[in-house]
């Protein structure tokens, strides 16, 4: 990582890593969930997915940003079509639990964090992930209001950030959701697929490897 996105993921919480993913293996992922049933973990659908647990263009984020142990905690896919919603503000970081960040002497380390594939464009107001950016260290957490949380009511701070197909968003459990409510429905004449892979510092397990995982 460059010294300006370990400054980025401090700020907001999250980061946007651009161009992870070639258009041929975008278009390979596409083709499989398109011919499949969409059932169960994405990781199982085939050495494509499997792929991208340790990604070589993620993978040293997740060490750089978890530690040198780093496990496939769980994972899972969103499919959202035009004028679809779901999910609400959640996660946050805990006093006691696994969603924590933490940093010391120029060391970043996260506890349970999410890695989001995107496999179709979406920017700025089509909906879609959004969150509070820099509430991975707020001491305000239950300040939020219940209609914020929910997207009944669309305030300034909540954010949607721009995703190409070819990027991956790394986020460290700020508040967050998946393809959302309200003001954050997708609204774009498009559909969107999602692969999210969720990990945490593995503490007594080996490094994880797509050659060995699963």
């Amino acid at each position: 990582m460059t010294a300006e996105e370990k400054f980025i993921v401090d700020l907001q919480g999250y980061i946007v890593i651009q161009n992870v993913l070639a258009p041929d293996e975008v278009n390979e992922l596409n083709r499989i969930i398109d011919q499949g049933d969409r059932q169960g973990r994405p990781s199982l659908w085939g050495k494509p997915f499997k792929k991208l647990i340790d990604h070589p263009r993620i993978f040293p984020y997740l060490l750089e940003l978890m530690g040198p142990h780093v496990r496939l905690d769980h994972d899972y896919a969103i499919f959202m079509e035009q004028g679809t919603s779901r999910g609400r503000l959640h996660g946050g970081p805990d006093v006691v639990g696994d969603h924590w960040y933490k940093y010391r002497d120029g060391v970043i380390r996260n506890g349970l964090s999410v890695m989001t594939y995107a496999l179709a464009d979406v920017n700025e107001g089509n909906g879609g992930f959004a969150c509070i950016p820099g509430s991975h260290k707020t001491n305000f957490l239950r300040s939020v209001p219940k209609e914020v949380r929910q997207f009944d009511r669309d305030p300034h701070y909540v954010k949607q950030p721009a995703m190409k197909a070819e990027d991956v968003l790394f986020s460290p459990r700020p508040w967050f959701t998946a393809p959302s409510l309200g003001p954050h429905r997708m609204n774009a004449d498009l559909s969107c697929t999602n692969i999210v892979l969720a990990t945490r510092p593995g503490t007594l397990t080996t490094l994880i490897s797509a050659n060995t995982m699963i």
